[in-house]
Parts: C-alpha cells; sequence; structure tokens
C-alpha cells in the first residue's frame, strides 16, 4: 500500500492524519513528511509557453534552424555559478574519491576530506577559496 497526500491546506492536513489513524495494526509503516517547493504557477507556465513562442519566432524570422542552434548550444554558453551547480562539482569529486551519489552517505572524515580537495582545487585553479565554516565564521561572509 503506497499512498501520498499532498498537503496544501487545513483540509489535506486532516485527510493525511485520518489515513494514519485509520491504519490497521497488523504491519509496519513508513511515514514520511517532506516539504517540496511549490511548483510553477499558472501564470508563469503561460509566461514560459508564450516566451518560447515568441523566441522560437525570432529564431526562425533570423533564418535559424534546428540544427543551427543546437551546433551553437553544444559550444557551451555562460551560466552564473550557482551553490546548486558546485554542489554538482562537490558530487563529481566525492564520486571520484569514495564512490558515493549522495553527500548524506559521506562520513564525517570523508565530507572533510572531499572539501579540503574541492577547496584546494578551486584555490589552485581559481584563486578562490574559503574555510570550512564553523560556529565563528557561519555569518554567511
Amino acid at each position: 500500500m503506497n499512498q501520498s497526500y499532498h498537503i496544501t491546506s487545513n483540509q489535506s492536513i486532516s485527510g493525511a492524519i485520518n489515513a494514519i489513524v485509520g491504519l490497521p495494526l497488523n504491519g509496519r509503516y513508513e511515514v514520511i513528511i517532506k516539504k517540496t517547493n511549490r511548483s510553477r504557477t499558472t501564470l508563469q507556465n503561460r509566461s514560459l509557453h508564450l516566451y518560447l513562442r515568441q523566441i522560437a519566432k525570432d529564431f526562425n524570422d533570423a533564418g535559424l534552424d534546428q540544427q543551427m542552434v543546437i551546433s551553437k548550444f553544444k559550444d557551451g554558453f555562460s551560466l552564473p555559478v550557482t551553490a546548486e551547480f558546485l554542489k554538482e562539482v562537490f558530487r563529481v569529486i566525492m564520486g571520484g574519491m569514495f564512490d558515493k551519489k549522495s553527500t548524506t552517505e559521506l562520513t564525517t572524515t570523508e565530507i572533510q576530506e572531499v572539501y579540503e580537495t574541492f577547496n584546494f582545487g578551486m584555490a589552485e585553479k581559481y584563486g578562490i577559496s574559503r574555510p570550512w565554516p564553523h560556529k565563528e565564521n557561519k555569518e554567511g561572509k
């Protein structure tokens, strides 16, 4: 028996609680409560599709076809560095060092070793490094 409840109101909270209370006591159950990000709004969805139609028209008006667009994307393009991007780089290093897929699998010693390798590599290649955050330096600086 697998059931999911998407809690978005007091009514849906009640439904989830009633489902738990109504479970027969003849087995084991795992109840997971996980906060998720809200998905895009209807307005954002409409805006996205309008934007894509408009940009497609601009590409076609400029005489560009799919093959031309794809060939340029293969060359890459500039994107800002984000924490999510750097976490993926961290995971690649972690996977190479310890053959683990998630940072949650790392031991306290392993995470420090991956940090040291990651931080050293960033310092060596880009001149950018940070000390591991401690109580004294967690002010977001």
